[in-house]
């Protein structure tokens, strides 16, 4: 690893003209009129108004060698997050993709319908259904975490949306509608035991979504319905010129070069062999199961001699976040990843000695071109991060920018993707109406970045860079093949409430709010489930060989938050 970290460390930015003129344009953008840019940047040619209508002007110019596309939606503010919604745009996104599938959402019933003819398949195994069944006759609150973690029932009703959604003609789904009326009228007793497995929580969409419809229905508006922008650098403001996403292709080649842009890539391919990241079983998405049966060379059980060295599908994430169980933030931590305890005991030591540099020169570079985005087109929100990185302690975060750099680091978290799809999702943890960086890499096809509320998509080539607010804006990928790596640049809302009560700009903790008092929201039944943390295990349940582990003493509640994100779903 030595010689790529050394590689990485040393190249600087780029001053080319290229360089230059790109970053002329972002520092333009912010405060000019669409119109007039022309006329401020003196290298742009073939000047072309593509739409001009109330609620959106978009234009189209050649910024040297460089295609440039620049869109202004004036019906969106990003003070005001309900407009993101409400826009024209997203208006049509929304219309439009719903019309892709003319079935309408699975209702209890059906699903119950579904896994009860699952069950009914010679060879299925109800025995560890009965199990949780006869738990929750014993004790009303045992198999909770059964139901609504990763329990049998939970993931048999997972099966059940995917089977209908993604296994059956759209003949095939209307004539289980028809059955399910017909068998609920009279239910056999696998149905009734399936009946009696059911939370009625999932019955609400907003708290469990259909996540397998949503999957279908965004596969097919990538492909027929989001508008596909191909120029090379595309930005998005709202009406009061803010930045609402922006991307850059090649900007990892532009700012590094095509050879250290290759080092990146080897040197992120290689950490996955030097460190352990989590588990390929584990489930960052609830179609991450469904993915690896589509790609089995991402399925280490499926894969062979030759392809196992690339049968890696997981999300660890480095930096500063708060505890799961902390709900006013107390604390900030660095993440499980981050002090390498998934290592076993004799390479710790080796995982440790890397990761310093590994921080510097990897996730360096990443935030090396989120800096250069994000510096431009949001000065004020750049400044408030240098501020949280710089307040908090040095235990507590990892650094990523060299002292010789002449910048300061702004980014407390880092999520590194290998072979990772992202279904449609908000990233709810992020800084409120906070920017995001997204830096792709590796040797795929495919893989397009989708924002559905912009009904738009962009091509997030090897190498390219783009901005989101995050928080606001739905995004997901869309299917690739190939080896694909991403960093993506950001900083936790938690951590921004820490630093700013350390500050003085929040006021300190009540009496109350220090017992940690909380109410459990996975008790399922709506009832208040109050709960005074008085232990708890900092670590994940995977980080060492315990014997209780956190789900036992205290219910899934209480376990750290292993994603940055949450999914979100069509209505």
């Amino acid at each position: 690893m030595k010689p790529f970290f050394t590689e990485l460390l040393t190249t600087k930015v780029k001053e080319t003209g290229q360089v230059k003129s790109i970053k002329s344009l972002l520092s333009t953008v912010m405060d000019t009129p669409l119109s007039d840019i022309p006329g401020v940047l003196s290298n742009v040619s073939q000047y072309q108004i593509v739409r001009d209508i109330p609620e959106e002007v978009v234009v189209r110019f050649m910024l040297g060698s460089a295609s440039i596309r620049l869109m202004q939606c004036h019906d969106v503010d990003i003070t005001i997050r309900r407009s993101y919604d409400q826009s024209l745009r997203a208006k049509v996104s929304k219309e439009q993709t719903n019309m892709q599938l003319g079935d309408p959402p699975m209702t209890p019933e059906l699903t119950q319908y579904m896994m009860f003819c699952l069950l009914s398949k010679p060879g299925a195994d109800i025995t560890k259904l009965k199990q949780v069944e006869t738990e929750s006759t014993l004790s009303s609150g045992s198999s909770t975490s059964q139901k609504t973690s990763k329990g049998p029932v939970y993931s048999l009703r997972l099966a059940a949306q995917e089977e209908y959604w993604l296994h059956m003609t759209p003949e095939q789904r209307q004539e289980a509608r028809n059955q399910s009326e017909i068998v609920h009228a009279s239910p056999p007793e696998l149905l009734n035991l399936v009946k009696s497995n059911w939370m009625p929580c999932w019955n609400s969409l907003a708290r469990y979504p259909d996540y397998f419809r949503t999957y279908a229905l965004d596969q097919l508006a990538a492909e027929n319905v989001w508008e596909s922008i191909e120029e090379d650098i595309f930005i998005c403001l709202d009406k009061n010129n803010k930045t609402i996403f922006a991307n850059v292709e090649n900007l990892s080649q532009i700012l590094f070069g095509d050879h250290i842009t290759q080092v990146l890539e080897r040197c992120l391919d290689l950490w996955s062999f030097f460190t352990p990241l989590p588990a390929p079983e584990s489930s960052r998405h609830a179609v991450d199961g469904y993915i690896r049966k589509i790609h089995p060379e991402l399925d280490p059980s499926e894969a062979t001699v030759e392809t196992l060295p690339n049968a890696k599908m997981c999300v660890a994430h480095y930096g500063t976040w708060a505890s799961q169980g902390d709900p006013h933030v107390k604390n900030i931590w660095l993440t499980v990843d981050s002090n390498v305890l998934r290592a076993r005991k004799w390479n710790t030591r080796l995982s440790m000695k890397l990761f310093p540099d590994f921080c510097l020169a990897a996730l360096g570079k990443a935030s090396q071109m989120i800096r250069f985005l994000v510096k431009e087109l949001d000065q004020e929100y750049y400044r408030d991060c240098v501020e949280i990185l710089e307040n908090i302690g040095p235990r507590s975060k990892i650094v990523t920018t060299a002292d010789d750099d002449g910048e300061k680091d702004f980014l407390s978290l880092f999520a590194l993707g290998i072979n990772g799809y992202t279904q449609r999702h908000k990233d709810r943890n992020d800084i409120a109406g906070g920017l995001a960086g997204l830096c792709t890499l590796g040797r795929y096809q495919g893989g397009n970045l989708c924002i559905p509320q912009l009904n738009l998509k962009v091509p997030s080539r090897p190498g390219a860079c783009a901005l989101i607010r995050g928080t606001d804006l739905d995004h997901l990928v869309s299917d690739y093949s190939g080896p694909r790596f991403f960093i993506i640049g950001t900083n936790h809302e938690s951590v921004k409430r820490n630093v700013w009560r350390k500050l003085g700009r929040l006021p300190e903790l009540t009496p109350e709010q220090r017992k940690e008092v909380r109410q459990d929201w996975n008790g399922g039944d709506g009832t208040e489930n109050v709960m005074e943390w008085t232990c708890m295990n900092e670590e994940s349940d995977d980080d060492d060989d315990v014997l209780w582990t956190n789900k036992e003493i205290h219910e899934s509640a209480v376990l750290r938050d292993e994603s940055s994100s949450s999914g979100s779903t069509l209505h």
